[in-house]
């Protein structure tokens, strides 16, 4: 996708008013490739990041290759990990036992963790110590639906975290 059809994308976006906020939405999609994920709408709050770094931002997202999809499934995994290990399983089979995740076979590669994944939007934020522009890649997952995932990348480049919703 080129710059110019990201641009147009993020600027016919519709506004909506929260109580003193204006939340940007696209209206039409943006594909990551490196994701295996279409359709995601891009989110940003007026005055919360500079128009252009986020479309800058986007266009680095869309262009990021193909193969970078190990590296950033690999990284989700190992947060699953971490999050099995943390509500006290010994392993992703316990979990997946224990939890809503029945019809799920547990996840025992980054290959298996994509099934369990589903991303709906990219937000545009700055980052509040340096003001630089943080996208961060949001969605559900299987395993845990009240708070799902969020991928925080550094100006649309480089994976710099991997945390919730809430984040």
């Amino acid at each position: 996708m080129e710059k110019e059809n990201v641009r147009q994308i993020i600027l016919d976006a519709s506004k909506s008013d929260l109580g003193g906020f204006t939340l940007h939405s696209t209206k039409n999609a943006i594909n990551l490739d490196f994701l295996s994920t279409a359709d995601l709408r891009v989110e940003y709050y007026g005055g919360e990041i500079e128009v252009e770094a986020l479309i800058t931002g986007v266009c680095n997202l869309v262009q990021m290759p193909l193969e970078t999809k190990h590296e950033v499934y690999d990284q989700i995994f190992q947060a699953y990990l971490s999050y099995v290990e943390e509500l006290g399983y010994t392993s992703p089979h316990d979990a997946i036992k224990d939890q809503e995740l029945k019809d799920h076979v547990p996840p025992t590669t980054s290959d298996d963790i994509s099934d369990l994944v589903k991303f709906f939007s990219i937000t545009g934020h700055s980052r509040p110590t340096d003001g630089a522009p943080v996208l961060s890649v949001r969605g559900d997952t299987a395993w845990e639906s009240e708070h799902g995932i969020a991928l925080f990348f550094e100006n649309g480049e480089r994976l710099v975290k991997i945390g919730n919703l809430n984040d």
